[in-house]
């Protein structure tokens, strides 16, 4: 399967609307990794759409790199991939509503840690590197419907709350 990758080298400002989009082909993918980099779009719509990724952070690179949250719209497809790969603490955005949402790391063991209530519609991965891979719920709810894998950790404080409606 053909892969594109294109990366954002400086602050981006959108005027109307990011949409991550693919060929006609069902054979490609798209991904947009956000290494140093600003993206931001104020009343503006952003579109995922089918097996798109967005890359935020570096596995090789401890800089955080944060969602991008002052869209005015979120508009992910089931098969788009919102991947958090700083290798060291990140903190995941409860803004958009995710369909696949991966935690990972690379040498260093981190902790990414919800901002808010949020929501997964489709899988959720924590997958460890060389380092290990947590994410931390802090004093927030979780909303799973699909499936949870991979190999780092779930941390659940007595203050946070998962609820897993997984159909499978």
């Amino acid at each position: 399967a053909a892969k594109t990758t294109d990366i954002l080298a400086g602050n981006t400002y959108v005027t109307n609307e990011l949409k991550l989009e693919t060929g006609s082909a069902v054979s490609h993918s798209l991904n947009i990794t956000l290494a140093s980099t600003t993206l931001t779009g104020t009343g503006a719509l952003f579109t995922m759409n089918a097996n798109t990724a967005l890359n935020l952070g570096d596995i090789t690179l401890a800089t955080a790199i944060n969602f991008p949250s002052t869209f005015s719209t979120y508009a992910f497809d089931g098969t788009s991939t919102v991947n958090y790969n700083t290798n060291g603490a990140q903190t995941i955005s409860s803004i958009p509503t995710y369909q696949n949402l991966n935690i990972t790391t690379g040498t260093t063991t981190a902790t990414k840690t919800l901002d808010g209530n949020t929501t997964v519609s489709n899988a959720l991965t924590i997958a460890n590197g060389v380092g290990t891979a947590t994410l931390s719920l802090g004093t927030n709810t979780l909303n799973i419907a699909g499936t949870i894998s991979g190999t780092g950790t779930l941390l659940c404080p007595t203050n946070s709350t998962v609820n897993y409606n997984s159909a499978s």
